[in-house]
């Protein structure tokens, strides 16, 4: 499967005139992703125009996934407290291209990698932390489930991202 984007490269990829309408998106992107990412703290992907402006972008991290907030589906067949699963840290969108689907697209990449990855580190879910109503119905409506525990934290089972991703 291709991808949209790219491994963050500080060197090629320009941040500065990234703005998604959302500090704490912006300042991660410019100040910090590229200490994370020498820190092996995560992984960031850009998506960018001609002129390698960033238009777009998301983190990937691993983590685990506790008993309390399987589905219904894996309580019933994993006998573990935890299992592996992929983080997607952050995801932003040049406030120029919200909107027109970018988004979408993005998210789709994300899954793309993690749906791959799995066979190198395991993974049962992606889980995402919404920051807000408006980016949990965004991830809703791809497939995210609320945990009980915490209505913003949504994951997805890797059986549904294959579904959605072919």
């Amino acid at each position: 499967m291709s991808y949209i984007t790219d491994p963050f490269n500080k060197r090629k990829h320009k941040r500065e005139l990234f703005d998604c309408h959302d500090h704490d998106l912006n300042h991660y992107l410019k100040r910090i992703l590229s200490q994370d990412i020498a820190k092996n703290l995560g992984a960031g992907y850009v998506c960018t125009d001609e002129n390698n402006e960033i238009i777009g972008y998301y983190t990937l991290q691993n983590t685990v996934v506790s008993s309390r907030d399987y589905t219904s589906e894996t309580t019933k067949k994993v006998r573990y407290s935890e299992v592996p699963s992929f983080l997607i840290g952050r995801l932003g969108i040049h406030r120029e291209h919200q909107g027109k689907g970018l988004g979408a697209k993005i998210l789709r990449d994300a899954l793309i990698r993690c749906f791959e990855y799995k066979s190198y580190s395991g993974g049962h879910y992606v889980v995402v932390d919404a920051s807000s109503e408006k980016a949990k119905a965004f991830y809703e409506r791809y497939g995210f489930i609320s945990t009980e525990r915490d209505p913003m934290r949504l994951l997805i089972p890797m059986k549904s991202i294959q579904r959605f991703i072919t």
